[in-house]
């Protein structure tokens, strides 16, 4: 994972070919679904809602 960087309320991830600003707060939670080989981890809101972020991998890139 590439440095996080916050500024001006955002959670920022940049690359040169990725750019993800995240408003602070926006995720409350992670909601984690494993079926032994992927991992998905799904961003919800404070209320319970997913708000369509999603991060996935092989299982052993996650520890």
């Amino acid at each position: 994972m590439p440095p996080i960087k916050p500024a001006m309320g955002y959670v920022n991830v940049i690359q040169p070919d990725f750019h993800l600003h995240l408003k602070g707060g926006a995720v409350a939670n992670w909601r984690r679904e494993d079926d032994g080989e992927q991992v998905r981890f799904l961003a919800i809101t404070e209320d319970g809602n997913e708000i369509g972020l999603a991060v996935s991998g092989a299982r052993a890139s996650f520890g």
